[in-house]
């Protein structure tokens, strides 16, 4: 895949822990119970499935309210490990797609290995990627206007791991006390910008409210409150923004996040601000054939491809 032609809006895409999982990458669950100091959970008689708290909330029980210390620990173990060439290939095809900015929630470096030749990462390359748009020393916490720079064959990406990542502990965001703190930096820095159309954006945030946003092996769970806010933000825009495109699968049934995404408008011509795409894929059959996951997330790919050259 090539650059793409010049858009309206910022193509921009949302990348999530979906892609990983392909190759035996670790689910939610098992990335708290990568971090659980409770004995009780690592013996099993606490079951992570069970517990009724939130998400978020769950990542200070397993710690005993000491996120901290276990993402510390956490994030020397997991910094630079290696990917499987499977893995390397998608984010490969990602990373010469042409889009202007890619979001991701994860901590690890998988799309810095994609580009990196040998394929391998270590410190001091991934400090060498980073960058700051306002010309400052790179954030080391909450990194707002923070990115690493990618170049792959003649296509140049800008990465923004917007919870933070591995080389720097202080910069993960988990738990509610680190949500609410990013979503105050959110907030404050949108209101310094008002409702005004971004032309050049200065941080992953005008990105999100101002691009057409693809989101892909991001679940959009609900306790993704810094993220659900920053979707109604951008429906709220006054300005001409972007859609919204969001690839999941079809549901086995009712599905309210699906319902509730459907009911965004935009607040500057009252259209959709979400559009579901499934790429012909159900819910039930990706569970029963996990090898189907790979063919649903390459046809995603394929059509966010087709949409970013549409014009």
């Amino acid at each position: 895949m090539s650059q793409v032609k010049e858009q309206k809006y910022l193509q921009v895409l949302l990348l999530g822990n979906g892609i990983n999982q392909l190759n035996g990458g670790k689910s939610w669950n098992e990335f708290l119970r990568d971090i659980t100091t409770k004995q009780e959970i690592l013996d099993g008689i606490i079951q992570l499935e069970k517990l009724q708290c939130p998400e978020p909330l769950k990542a200070i029980l397993v710690t005993e309210d000491h996120i901290d210390v276990a993402m510390k620990n956490y994030c020397k173990k997991i910094a630079f490990e290696k990917q499987a060439p499977q893995i390397c290939e998608i984010y490969k095809t990602i990373l010469t797609m042409g889009f202007d900015d890619i979001l991701t929630t994860n901590y690890t470096y998988e799309l810095e290995v994609a580009a990196a030749t040998p394929k391998e990462i270590n410190e001091s390359k991934v400090r060498a990627m980073a960058r700051n748009t306002l010309g400052r020393r790179v954030e080391n916490k909450y990194l707002l206007h923070t990115y690493n720079c990618l170049k792959v064959l003649e296509c140049e990406n800008r990465v923004w791991h917007i919870h933070g990542e591995a080389r720097k502990p202080d910069s993960t965001v988990l738990g509610h006390y680190y949500y609410g703190n990013l979503l105050f930096k959110i907030k404050n820095f949108l209101e310094r910008r008002k409702y005004a159309y971004i032309t050049e954006s200065e941080s992953w945030i005008d990105s999100f409210i101002m691009g057409d946003v693809y989101i892909l092996g991001f679940g959009f769970a609900f306790s993704e409150m810094d993220l659900w806010w920053l979707l109604n933000r951008k429906a709220r825009e006054k300005s001409d923004v972007g859609k919204v495109y969001f690839y999941e699968a079809k549901p086995d049934g009712f599905n309210e996040k699906q319902e509730i995404l459907r009911m965004m408008k935009c607040a500057s011509d009252g259209e959709p601000l979400v559009e579901i795409i499934d790429c012909g894929f159900d819910e039930k059959e990706l569970k029963t054939f996990n090898d189907k996951y790979e063919a649903f997330y390459k046809a995603a790919i394929e059509d966010i491809y087709t949409k970013m050259n549409k014009g």
